[in-house]
């Protein structure tokens, strides 16, 4: 695989890895946020969907310059 190939394809597995660890973390089971670690477990959530949240804008601004930031601002809100 040459090396202009390798890095078209580098941006969409990282958006594709993104996109996967944001499904993965939306699935938290409600009885952990009834337990005593909920705090902790709440903020290592957020710092990880913050996270992947600067990857992913990272990812669309390098695919699309700054209309892909500005999906992304428009989708968070």
């Amino acid at each position: 695989m040459s090396l202009e190939r390798t890095r078209s394809v580098l941006p969409l597995l990282a958006l594709a890895a993104g996109l996967a660890a944001i499904a993965w973390l939306a699935q938290v089971p409600i009885f952990y946020l009834l337990s005593d670690e909920a705090p902790w477990l709440l903020a290592y959530w957020s710092i990880s969907a913050a996270a992947l949240a600067v990857v992913v804008a990272v990812v669309l601004h390098r695919m699309f310059g700054s209309s892909g930031v500005l999906v992304l601002r428009l989708v968070l809100g």
